[in-house]
């Protein structure tokens, strides 16, 4: 028997139900929304201004928090950590604060000389995106860093290889469609073909039903080793694989001799979603239940006997990936199917540029316009660099679109994400669709298995955590009540900071905005010597962070590395080599921390020149004709001064003449003298350099390779901006990358590019 029901979002569907059955849809919606929202979550997504840096370079980026449901810009976090750190040697060689405002941050980051060539990871961190359930750092960003662009090029560039010639030891794995092959009921098998290496092999194949030839398979979409087939399990009989020109047998999943399965049915019309759900169990009711990003979309129930089909319009869901789950009666998940809905759903981003091809340090003017899915203008926050071709990273096809649509919602090995939202490639339906049944079923981080695990705790505080204990206390001491926070400068931004009664204090981000540093200061004395301990985010980061990391692959063509080749040999004008010199300066102090150098020169110094001119003269001793010394001034000073025994008379081995110079005290001696601890603030903010050639024509050689950064462009209510920049006087193709969020958490990626040729 087969019946088919239409089923619409849950609030208009329930009245139509029995008042059970009504009730326990509201509980599977209200299960899932309370494990949702038990504590509210922001998911990380950087973006650089290119992806292969020279040292001594800055490389700047932006960052955007967006509230992990609805991919709004959240309010939730203010304080922005950022690590960079080698991959291989997992060894953090930058690490600093930065600011969120309004759910964006930005900044900079100086590519020390003294760095090795290799690949490196971005990683940012938030309080409400850094929990102890976070799994795999999904909030990374992966760049090269080398000494010299023209001599690793190809090996920065082109590290992967295709391995469409090496078919060692293939690893075969099979994901039925729903989760689970049922006996005698038809069933899709998705199936995925990599090597040791996770790297993707296209091949073909047979499957055998009691050795013989039941079928044929081969790898169908963008070369990245999946494909599917469809099949009517037999419990009672022995299935196997073998992978042309291989000998290696492949055993299929177990087949269940009871069960359902949920099988999605093709439809042209992508406005609803229609399912056959078949059994072998008899009577029973189920109920299906449409979930994206935590939140339940729409939710059915019907009764089964062999076979029932139901369609759930999708239209008013949000673009992105749902999870369709169906449950018995007991409310236990039994088939899961996941679907990439509402693809069109986005920022669409266009751009104009004056010319398609420049002179060196000619103007560039570009225009920008950014549209819903109507066509309707649209505003947005976008990022947008501009740089040479041959300082991007071929091998990453990470952007905001893959991050958010795909990574962070996915577990397991992405290859090539890009591909799947080029809307120029016209099997990216047939790509999505077998990326969400490899990565289906128990593969869904919103999934409510893993939800119920993500029993988190927040671990970072929105600021700087600290203690202040006592280390030796007498009758006469005062106790500690408060401390004090002194910017750089040491003047206008003092403030006092009251102990709690556990002697503990927070500095939030208003502190940190004193400078890349500032000082606390304790009011200890000698009757009562107290220590200040701090906890910096960045002490938990690095003792519970997991070294996981979730990084989307690409395997670069042969094509492509000819590409390469060629590009490095012809398009890429190669510069005189520059050296520059200069006298290295070595700052020691801030004003702050000078001002206190000098004071303490002052009061704990005890060297005088006597009323008869000689330094520390013990005959004119606390005489009140008595002045300090000068430094850099020439005095005399006695040698073996000695007194008589009567005290009466002195006598000397003579005079020597010194250079005067104050003490000298390091750095940690001056904080604890005045009782000072250093810790750091929000890092700097700088801006980008660009030049304006019709202001002034620099006569110096202008060999940016970044030809623009601005991390914050916003359109207007016509959805658009315009910016302009100039060239430099290095010869090649320019990339421009733009991405950003629109209204209602829409996301958008465009690039565009321009050749810059000499007068």
């Amino acid at each position: 028997m087969k019946c088919n029901i239409l089923i619409s979002f849950l609030l208009l569907i329930i009245p139509f139900l029995g008042y059970a059955q009504s009730n326990t849809l509201k509980k599977l919606g209200s299960t899932l929304d309370e494990l949702k929202n038990e504590k509210p979550k922001t998911s990380v997504y950087i973006r650089t201004n290119k992806g292969i840096y020279e040292t001594g370079e800055d490389l700047w980026f932006k960052s955007y928090i967006l509230d992990d449901t609805y991919l709004e810009p959240s309010s939730l976090d203010s304080i922005l950590y950022i690590q960079l750190s080698h991959i291989k040697k997992d060894s953090v060689v930058w690490e600093q604060k930065y600011r969120i405002k309004n759910g964006f941050s930005d900044g900079h980051i100086f590519l020390d000389t003294k760095l090795k060539s290799g690949n490196y990871y971005l990683k940012a961190y938030t309080k409400h995106s850094f929990t102890d359930a976070s799994g795999p750092m999904h909030s990374v960003r992966r760049i090269g860093i080398v000494d010299n662009i023209q001599s690793e090029y190809k090996k920065i560039r082109a590290q992967s290889n295709t391995n469409s010639d090496s078919i060692k030891k293939p690893i075969l794995g099979f994901f039925p469609e729903g989760g689970h092959l049922v006996n005698g009921l038809e069933s899709t098998v998705a199936f995925k073909i990599t090597d040791i290496k996770g790297r993707p092999i296209n091949t073909s194949g047979t499957l055998f039903e009691n050795n013989k030839p039941l079928t044929t398979f081969k790898t169908a979409y963008f070369g990245l080793g999946m494909g599917s087939f469809r099949f009517v399990p037999d419990s009672s009989k022995h299935y196997y694989f073998k992978l042309d020109g291989q000998s290696q047998d492949y055993k299929l999943p177990k087949i269940l001799s009871k069960g359902i399965t949920l099988q999605k049915l093709i439809t042209l019309d992508t406005s609803k979603v229609s399912f056959r759900i078949r059994g072998n169990i008899g009577l029973s009711r189920i109920y299906l239940r449409a979930q994206s990003r935590g939140k339940t979309m729409a939710m059915a129930s019907a009764i089964l006997t062999d076979s029932v089909n139901i369609t759930i319009p999708v239209k008013d869901f949000p673009a992105g990936i749902c999870e369709f789950t169906l449950f018995d009666n007991e409310l236990q998940p039994i088939a899961e199917r996941l679907m990439f809905l509402n693809c069109y759903k986005k920022l669409y981003i266009s751009t104009e540029l004056s010319k398609e091809t420049f002179k060196t340090r000619e103007k560039v003017t570009l225009k920008i316009k950014t549209t819903n899915e109507l066509g309707q203008p649209a505003q947005a926050n976008l990022v947008l660099s501009v740089f040479d071709k041959a300082y991007g990273d071929l091998s990453d096809s990470k952007n905001i679109m893959t991050h958010y649509g795909l990574s962070t919602q996915l577990k397991g090995s992405i290859h090539n994400p890009a591909n799947y939202f080029n809307e120029k490639n016209k099997k990216r339906d047939l790509g999505l669709d077998l990326l969400m049944l490899v990565n289906g079923w128990r593969q869904y981080v919103w999934n409510t298995h893993y939800l119920k695990q993500e029993k988190h705790d927040y671990l970072l505080n929105q600021g700087i955590y600290g203690k202040v204990k006592t280390i030796t206390k007498n009758k006469n001491g005062i106790e500690q009540s408060m401390v004090a926070t002194v910017g750089p400068s040491g003047k206008g931004n003092n403030d006092f900071h009251l102990l709690d009664d556990d002697k503990s204090f927070q500095l939030g981000p208003e502190v940190l905005k004193k400078g890349n540093h500032f000082y606390i200061k304790n009011f200890g004395d000698n009757n009562h010597k107290v220590a200040v301990y701090v906890t910096d985010g960045f002490d938990i980061i690095n003792r519970v962070a997991n070294n996981e990391v979730s990084y989307p692959l690409y395997y670069v063509s042969d094509e492509e590395k000819d590409d390469i080749r060629s590009f490095k040999t012809n398009e890429t004008e190669q510069l005189d080599e520059i050296i520059i010199q200069g006298k290295k300066t070595n700052v020691f102090r801030d004003k702050y921390l000078g001002r206190l150098d000098s004071l303490a020169k002052l009061n704990i110094n005890d060297d005088y020149v006597g009323k008869c001119g000689i330094l520390n003269c013990p005959v004119h001793l606390h005489n009140s004709g008595n002045t300090l010394p000068v430094e850099g001034e020439e005095y005399r000073k006695y040698i073996n001064f000695r007194w008589y025994p009567d005290g009466s008379r002195f006598t000397a081995d003579g005079y020597k003449y010194i250079i005067y110079k104050y003490p000298e005290f390091t750095k940690e001696e001056i904080l604890e003298k005045f009782n000072l601890l250093k810790v750091k603030g929000f890092y700097g903010e700088r801006e980008f350099y660009q030049p304006d050639y019709d202001e002034f024509d620099d006569p110096n050689p202008d060999y940016r390779n970044t030809l623009f950064w601005k991390p914050n462009i916003l359109t207007d209510e016509n959805g658009e901006a315009t910016i302009s920049f100039y060239c430099s006087d290095i010869k090649s193709t320019y990339i421009g990358l733009i991405e950003g969020v629109g209204n209602f958490g829409k996301l958008g990626q465009h690039n565009f590019s321009f050749v810059v040729n000499r007068e």
